[in-house]
């Protein structure tokens, strides 16, 4: 299950903390002929008990993931962006225990469809602590997976000047009716805590759409970043992702999957702007 990366900025001295030279709060729209980018990689692990006609199992998930991605400012309170994920190791293993048997899928393993997108400054005013951006995207199908296509809106208010909360809505509708349509909603807070330093908790509820074969799937995720100046306009960003996928079964009710118990993502990032 993928999920979507966030970043964050950090300030210029410790008893005086002012916002870096960097566009990455949630509202954040890049000026005219600003450049960024970013670099990622990612372990993730999951694990649930399963059945299939009765019979119990479990299953494990294990993932690597590398992705790359650039946005460009183009005035007038828009700025556009691509990026692309390559999973280097993205590996499903299943054990049935009566009659014993042992699955294993690597099918999810290459490069996932390139994710395109536009993001326009509705609220875009560094004067106002009340902050508000939309972004409409597409994943076009390049990799023999359906396309995908939707839209974010976020939001953000400046509490101090340490101190600011955002929240995210985004849909995410896919193109085949084999593969589910997403709905998440995100909060989370943005908390300098040195001139280089800034903490990034976050929550985050995630619907997976029933389709034509499997039941619907819920998520909730927790999430802890913390965003390093590491030199001028560059920050390395670790962060740590722990969440638990709801039950599910399939809709010939042969397959059925329980709650996840510990999944888990860790994720190094790397950010520039130009």
């Amino acid at each position: 299950m993928k999920k979507i990366i966030a970043f964050a900025l950090a300030g210029i001295s410790v008893t005086s903390i002012s916002y870096a030279e960097n566009r990455l709060f949630p509202t954040d729209i890049l000026n005219a002929g600003e450049f960024d980018a970013n670099a990622s990689v990612e372990f993730q692990s999951l694990s649930y008990d399963v059945r299939f006609a009765g019979n119990p199992g479990s299953r494990s998930v294990d993932i690597s993931r590398e992705s790359v991605g650039a946005r460009y400012g183009l005035g007038a309170n828009w700025h556009i962006g691509a990026s692309i994920n390559y999973d280097s190791r993205h590996v499903v293993r299943t054990d049935f225990s009566a009659p014993p048997a042992h699955f294993v899928n690597r099918d999810s393993e290459g490069t996932n469809n390139p994710y395109l997108w536009a993001s326009y400054g509705f609220i875009n005013d560094k004067a106002n602590p009340l902050s508000l951006s939309g972004q409409l995207f597409v994943a076009p199908n390049t990799t023999h997976a359906p396309s995908t296509y939707g839209g974010k809106l976020a939001a953000g208010w400046v509490s101090s000047k340490t101190l600011r909360f955002f929240g995210v809505y985004a849909k995410e509708i896919a193109s085949d009716s084999g593969v589910a349509d997403k709905d998440s909603i995100s909060i989370g807070a943005y908390k300098d805590i040195s001139s280089t330093i800034t903490l990034v908790p976050s929550a985050r509820y995630q619907r997976f759409s029933s389709t034509d074969t499997f039941s619907s799937v819920k998520q909730l995720s927790v999430s802890l970043a913390a965003h390093v100046q590491v030199s001028g306009n560059t920050y390395l960003i670790p962060s740590i992702t722990n969440y638990r996928n709801s039950s599910g079964h399939s809709k010939d009710g042969l397959f059925q999957m329980d709650s996840t118990g510990n999944g888990t993502a860790v994720q190094l990032s790397l950010y520039h702007l130009f």
